[in-house]
């Protein structure tokens, strides 16, 4: 039973945005665009995983992409997998090609067309988050849980190679077997009905998602940005004003609400959770402040101060 749906993280949107917005010709774009597709093939690698997991029974509940601060740190988990008797965290992997897991010197050496290539390790990666997830838990009140770890490599054309038997690493295939295991290694129930509810709770409540600046991140100026509505069905930042609203170049449709909601968050990602009428009607390339105005009541966005000074906040 999915308890936390798997959705594009705020790194990833933020990327997104950017990219849409950052002009093609922009010196710096292909470095900006190789390092999205590292996270974009990351989270098709996840989502391709989910196929598996919605074969396990509803007693097993389903986070996915929890981000939680331990320590003086915070810890990410691809899926945890809750039980009445146990926890699994997934680590999944989306590489194609040989994935030599070289547990004495603690790498993986994945060969792909003819190269090599040398990533961290995932088993001391996983070893990491079940160590604080198991400090979070105790912290909590929730003391000797078991938790095991897997590695999951996702992708059809991945082969695994290792230097010596790993039980962790798995293809998602084998998912609901190795979780099958793992019920017949802990048969004792160790939460009852309140502790699951208390537990979804915390876990949800202490999520955070990853936020980050790409302007300090690829030292650039924010002038170089293109500002402006964005069309919600193709992307596109051609989109003319017209006397009722908007229209786009490619005739998508959409309402005036969508076309704001969409296009306040990419300023919510890039910007600043924040907006004033001033900076809205630039950002839309408005001229009355009345007309901004409407519009702001229309999306009945939250505000602080009065009057002139007043601060809108951006809940997308």
């Amino acid at each position: 039973m999915i308890k936390k749906e798997r959705e594009k993280n705020r790194k990833l949107l933020t990327y997104e945005a950017f990219l849409r917005r950052l002009p093609e010709n922009y010196p710096q774009r292909e470095l900006i665009e190789k390092d999205y597709m590292k996270y974009l093939i990351g989270y098709k690698g996840e989502v391709a995983t989910d196929f598996y997991l919605s074969e396990l029974p509803d007693e097993y509940h389903i986070y996915n992409n929890l981000r939680i601060f331990e320590g003086n740190s915070y810890f990410q988990v691809d899926t945890l997998l809750l039980s009445p008797s146990f926890l699994v965290i997934l680590e999944i992997k989306n590489y194609a090609g040989v994935l030599y897991f070289d547990d004495q010197y603690k790498q993986l050496i994945r060969t792909l067309e003819g190269k090599e290539e040398v990533f961290e390790y995932p088993i001391l990666q996983v070893d990491r988050q079940r160590s604080k997830l198991k400090r979070w838990l105790t912290k909590n009140n929730f003391t000797n849980i078991p938790v095991e770890n897997l590695v999951v490599i996702s992708h059809p054309n991945g082969i695994i190679k290792t230097s010596t038997y790993l039980k962790e690493v798995i293809r998602s295939g084998s998912i609901l077997g190795k979780v099958e295991s793992f019920s017949s290694k802990f048969k004792q129930s160790i939460f009852s009905e309140k502790d699951l509810k208390k537990l979804h709770k915390l876990l949800l409540k202490e999520h955070t998602d990853e936020k980050i600046d790409m302007f300090t991140k690829y030292n650039i100026d924010q002038s170089i940005i293109k500002l402006g509505p964005c069309c919600p069905i193709c992307f596109t930042l051609k989109v003319e004003k017209v006397k009722k609203g908007w229209v786009c170049i490619n005739n998508c449709h959409f309402t005036l609400e969508e076309l704001l909601k969409f296009s306040l968050l990419d300023y919510s990602l890039l910007f600043s959770p924040t907006i004033t009428n001033s900076q809205f009607r630039e950002f839309f390339f408005i001229s009355s402040r009345y007309t901004a105005i409407d519009m702001i009541k229309m999306l009945g966005l939250k505000f602080t101060g009065a009057q002139k000074n007043r601060t809108y906040h951006i809940p997308y």
